[in-house]
């Protein structure tokens, strides 16, 4: 019995030491591995570069970190809007195996520096001179301007440009204008190309500049490297003409070194004289009907001057400067002389004497005064006598320009007809002569 009692606690007790000796041998084996490990080992452990792109800066140094690697340099260049902020470069690459404690490289997006935009401004109407000026002041420049054939008033004008106004360009953006012109001129590159050298750089084309005002054409000569001369007035009956260029020299198309002056010819209205009228006869005419005479005819009344005469001419015009017929400018003044009744002062017994009929009023002549005759239109020998049956004498005598009837005639008379004058007073005649023609080549 007791044989078989310990025969049968063997077999119980042996998955137990079966058991013991299983985990014996797995800790010694793990133990040779471990030991094997550090036998074989040449240096520290490495580890595969874990993919960090299009992860954040931040991300991806914690996702290093947490392998033991390090970030190192860490470089910012432009990268679209998807690619902003993100790492986009790894170095080494993803899978590498590399030592604990190594640095990985990154290549971070950043946002792309948005190039300045400027707005084009309208430069449609200006003078190629204001267009350019208002493009350097928006920081753009000047491009291919090419002279189209135009209506007067847009000549020396831009009439069109490209980009066109409103858009928004980058900062030195070229600009292509059209500008007017009374003929199609060949197009010219932008001031800034530089093109190949030629024999023929030196000689540039003339371009027309006739119709356009002096600056419009001053910068159209300068758009060509010429530039403006000497501006020499043309005159012209045409109204429209004045101030625009009728005339150029160096002539259009002709070829001249660059910097050639050219001189402008201008043009200038012809001085116009007023038109001539003939002056009316007034004689004899009350100041209201002499007046309104005038009218009519363009003229004026000038001074009016009352004079003593024979009772008929009392209130009516006795004389007249200009006389009768003379060519005068239109709106010359004519100066009147106007007569009234003459005073003749008595005593008062006189006064009564007339008063009852016993005293007879003398005549003026007889007074010792006599009226000045009428001596238009006739001759000198006329008038000299005409004079001297009213006991007046020849004065000086001037000639003066008339029309052709009154040629070696008296024109005008200086007292006039009717002014009532002393006995022996001279009178001044004016003689008339043709008027000379000139010619006018």
């Amino acid at each position: 019995m007791a044989e078989d009692s310990r025969s049968g606690s063997w077999w119980q007790t042996l998955p137990g030491i079966l058991t013991g000796a299983a985990t014996l041998v797995t800790a010694i084996g793990g133990v040779l591995v471990v030991i094997n490990k550090f036998v074989h080992q040449d240096g520290p452990p490495t580890v595969a570069v874990v993919r960090v792109i299009d992860l954040s800066p931040d991300a991806a140094r914690a996702e290093l970190e947490r392998l033991g690697l390090r970030v190192g340099t860490t470089q910012m260049v432009p990268a679209s809007t998807a690619s902003e902020g993100k790492v986009t470069q790894q170095d080494p690459a993803p899978g590498a195996q590399v030592a604990k404690g190594s640095v990985v490289n990154l290549t971070v997006g950043s946002a792309a520096a948005p190039k300045a935009l400027v707005e084009v401004p309208p430069l449609v109407t200006l003078t190629l001179h204001a267009a350019r000026s208002k493009l350097q002041q928006a920081g753009l420049r000047v491009g291919r301007a090419e002279f189209v054939q135009a209506s007067p008033n847009a000549r020396g004008r831009v009439t069109d440009q490209f980009p066109t106004a409103g858009t928004k360009v980058p900062s030195k953006t070229v600009v292509a204008l059209q500008v007017g012109a009374d003929a199609p001129v060949e197009p010219t590159p932008a001031p800034n190309a530089s093109p190949a050298p030629s024999p023929t750089d030196a000689l540039v084309e003339v371009p027309r500049v006739t119709d356009l005002g002096a600056r419009q054409a001053k910068d159209v000569l300068e758009h060509f490297d010429l530039r403006l001369g000497a501006l020499e007035p043309v005159t012209t009956r045409d109204a429209s003409a004045m101030g625009k260029v009728l005339r150029q020299q160096p002539l259009a198309g002709d070829q001249v070194p660059r910097g050639t002056a050219v001189t402008l010819y201008l043009g200038r209205l012809e001085p116009q004289q007023p038109p001539s009228v003939r002056v009316p006869w007034l004689v004899n005419l009350s100041a209201s009907d002499a007046q309104a005479a005038l009218e009519r005819s363009g003229l004026a009344v000038g001074t009016r001057t009352y004079v003593q005469s024979r009772p008929g001419l009392a209130g009516k015009v006795t004389g007249q400067v200009p006389a009768e017929g003379a060519l005068v400018a239109q709106g010359t003044a004519v100066n009147l002389s106007i007569g009234r009744i003459a005073v003749i002062p008595v005593s008062s017994n006189v006064s009564a004497k007339v008063a009852s009929g016993k005293v007879t009023i003398p005549p003026i002549a007889s007074l010792g005064s006599v009226a000045v005759p009428r001596l238009t239109n006739l001759t000198v020998s006329e008038a000299r006598a005409a004079l001297e049956t009213r006991s007046l004498r020849l004065g000086p005598i001037q000639s003066v320009e008339t029309a052709p009837n009154l040629a070696g005639r008296i024109a005008r008379q200086d007292p006039p007809e009717g002014r009532v004058v002393a006995k022996g007073t001279g009178v001044k005649l004016y003689v008339g002569r043709v008027v000379s023609a000139t010619r006018i080549d």
